[in-house]
């Protein structure tokens, strides 16, 4: 998030992700990872911020499939 912000030149000041992450057991020696990700971005302009992330989420692969919110915000 703060390198794709800083290529914008965007305040990422008090900016945060929090992580609600599940391990799921498929089998007996199958295991999945799933995630639901929070993004607070307060000093982002609004009208910025969703173009942010998207940003971002596209730059990070481990992301693929999760569901990635703004704080406040759900899609």
């Amino acid at each position: 998030m703060v390198l794709v912000a800083s290529a914008g030149d965007l305040d990422t000041t008090g900016s945060a992700v929090r992580a609600h992450v599940r391990l799921i057991h498929e089998t007996a020696l199958d295991y999945s990872v799933d995630a639901e990700l929070t993004v607070s971005l307060p000093e982002i302009p609004t009208a910025r911020r969703q173009e942010l992330l998207d940003q971002a989420v596209n730059h990070c692969p481990l992301v693929n499939g999760w569901a990635v919110n703004l704080d406040g915000e759900t899609p």
